[in-house]
């Protein structure tokens, strides 16, 4: 193929991603979270601050609260919704992540670079998420990729610093990138040269050092209520709860046959812990196998997935872009499986969307704001479809998604040890 038609497909893969995000994020309104947009940017004009006490609905470090605040601004200067503003950052953030994915490995022909980029970048799953319920996945996994970039190739003390540096501004945006910690610190303790034990440690403390620099630079302005932030920031559970794992088949099961509370204490616990179990299992999958610093992410990511409790439909964007990455390291080869997975994930992210548009009065009562602005109405099509997912059919969907999860996971820590 000659350089113009290659151009000329890199351009038309653009041109749809990007063209089909900015299109639903025009005139799709999301049943949940861009009425916090809203939230958020209406506290902020009224003087308080997005931790104030007598509103909780601000989860998440502080940056994207400042976002916030500035596209605000934007739409009433311009007269274009705060919906639409709101999502902007998130749709170009998939572009990023899709020049990152094209860029990674350039030695690949040309259609195998953009077949691999693309799916991430033409997958549902990551437009519904970002163009439609405005979610923060791609604005965290964005730098966070370009700290893998900068530990691929041979490691120096300037990479891995500024590879912290991206860790740390991943994780002022959300702190799910605390989840790697243990992936980072394992691959550069086993990429460092045997027998160096200090050199291991240094690198370790340049790393670290690097991605604190940002963390301090966002949580300095809060110092005076630091503590109380961090509280809100880490516990924070979610209004409403959804089935996942082992309590989505725990659930399934009660439908038909009784079992006991303990049972359910012992699934729906605190989420913490679950977290500090996960990482822990991780911890110790890591260690023994000596994996690449993407596939470690990916063990991070998807030992939570296996066995969290409560879990958001979203949340399984994070694996997508990284699961690109193994397929073009030939790490992972299995694409129906990767496809079976996006399948999966897109059909349980929509039936939780059209299970909240199907409560009509649930969700008109969270878009009151925006309704203020631009017309806020529920698609008849819409409520219907989300009318059809009954209890059985939405821990269907869950269970599938999370024995999807289970086949990936259980594939890459088959693998061989390949730090290197």
């Amino acid at each position: 193929m000659t350089k113009r038609s290659n151009l000329l497909i890199f351009l038309i893969v653009v041109f749809v991603g990007m063209g089909i995000r900015l299109l639903i994020a025009w005139y799709g309104l999301s049943p949940l979270d861009t009425d916090s947009v809203y939230e958020v940017f209406y506290e902020i004009k009224k003087g308080n601050g997005i931790y104030n006490d007598n509103w909780v609905y601000y989860n998440n470090p502080p940056v994207w609260g400042w976002l916030i605040n500035l596209l605000g601004i934007l739409s009433e200067r311009t007269g274009v919704w705060l919906s639409f503003w709101s999502k902007l950052p998130f749709i170009f953030a998939d572009l990023g992540i899709f020049l990152i994915l094209f860029y990674y490995d350039t030695s690949l022909p040309f259609l195998k670079r953009i077949f691999y980029s693309g799916l991430y970048f033409l997958n549902p799953l990551t437009i519904v998420v970002s163009a439609y319920q405005g979610q923060l996945e791609s604005l965290f996994l964005l730098p966070l990729l370009v700290s893998v970039l900068f530990l691929r190739e041979k490691l120096n003390r300037k990479k891995i610093f500024v590879a912290g540096l991206f860790w740390g501004l991943a994780s002022c945006i959300k702190i799910i990138p605390f989840i790697t910690i243990p992936a980072y610190v394992i691959y550069l303790w086993y990429a460092t040269a045997k027998g160096n034990i200090a050199q291991k440690f240094v690198n370790i403390f340049i790393f670290s050092f690097g991605a604190f620099i940002p963390l301090i630079l966002v949580f300095l302005p809060l110092f005076n209520n630091l503590e109380y932030v961090l509280v809100r920031i880490l516990t924070y559970q979610p209004p409403f709860w959804g089935f996942w794992g082992f309590l989505a088949f725990k659930k399934l099961l009660e439908l038909f046959i009784p079992l006991p509370i303990s049972i359910n204490d012992l699934l729906v616990s605190n989420h913490l812990e679950i977290l500090f179990i996960s990482v822990f299992l991780s911890i110790f999958i890591l260690l023994i196998k000596k994996f690449n610093l993407t596939v470690n992410i990916l063990i991070s990511f998807l030992s939570v997935y296996l066995l969290a409790s409560f879990f958001s439909p979203h949340y399984l964007l994070w694996v997508v872009p990284f699961l690109s990455m193994v397929l073009m390291e030939k790490k992972f080869r299995n694409l129906t499986l990767f496809f079976s997975y996006s399948l999966a994930s897109l059909v349980l992210e929509l039936s939780w969307l059209l299970v909240f548009l199907a409560e009509e009065k649930f969700t008109l009562t969270r878009w009151k704001l925006i309704s203020l602005t631009h017309p806020a109405e529920i698609s008849s099509f819409a409520k219907s479809l989300g009318e059809l997912i009954n209890l059985p059919i939405f821990l269907f969907f869950n269970i599938a998604a999370w024995f999807c999860c289970l086949l990936i996971f259980l594939v890459l820590i088959r693998k061989r040890s390949v730090t290197r």
